[in-house]
């Protein structure tokens, strides 16, 4: 039983060895797809992406490094990029990562990429890079931002008053009576406007001018 236990051992440490070898021969990958959207009125951009794993699509990574720019990001000017604050703590290979990115300039175009590190601390190759335009130009009463309102902006703006959820558009959309808060006011507002021929929104007075 001794030499049976003696052998475990050694065969565990053997294949740690090996993994830490496999680790430096071949470095960690990024092949998650990248995703980025404007979506609200603080220039905040938000990248979306599938977490990679540790080794290869196994477990998970260990940490983070994501960063923008106003030019194309590439091997060569990664790191003269900015670098963002407080990068998550990587999930499980295969879910779904979220991260915003605030403090931006409106009406201006950004590159995006990220890379990813194992226990080792092998960096992986960048990403995909990502460009998004930050925009402050938004329709009111569009709330989910697919350029018309219908049921589904009044569906959003409910989940957002009683439930918490985030509204995926400008915030601004959603007060579509321009009294400066999102409340059941703007879910009656805008029910008004599809069913009942109310006015449209931002425009209680149908003087074809937004009210705010």
């Amino acid at each position: 039983m001794q030499n049976i236990g003696s052998f475990s051992r050694r065969l565990s440490g053997a294949i740690r060895v090996l993994a830490f070898i496999l680790s430096i021969i071949f470095p960690l990958q990024f092949d998650s797809t990248l995703t980025a959207s404007s979506f609200n009125e603080s220039a905040v951009v938000r990248l979306r992406w599938t977490a990679p794993g540790d080794d290869g699509n196994l477990g998970r990574a260990s940490k983070y490094d994501i960063r923008y720019s106003l030019d194309s990001l590439t091997e060569v000017n990664w790191n003269s990029a900015i670098q963002v604050e407080n990068e998550p703590v990587p999930g499980v290979s295969g879910t779904t990562e979220t991260f915003a990115v605030t403090g931006l300039e409106v009406n201006t175009e950004y590159y995006f990429a990220l890379k990813s590190a194992d226990a080792a601390n092998n960096w992986s190759q960048i990403s995909n890079v990502v460009s998004v335009t930050v925009s402050n130009i938004y329709l009111c009463g569009d709330v989910t931002g697919e350029g018309t309102t219908n049921i589904t902006d009044v569906l959003t703006v409910i989940n957002y008053v009683y439930v918490g959820t985030e509204i995926p558009g400008f915030l601004e959309s959603a007060d579509v009576n321009c009294d400066n808060k999102i409340s059941i006011s703007d879910v009656i507002y805008i029910s008004n406007f599809i069913f009942l021929d109310g006015p449209a929104p931002c425009d209680s007075d149908f003087d074809g001018v937004p009210d705010c």
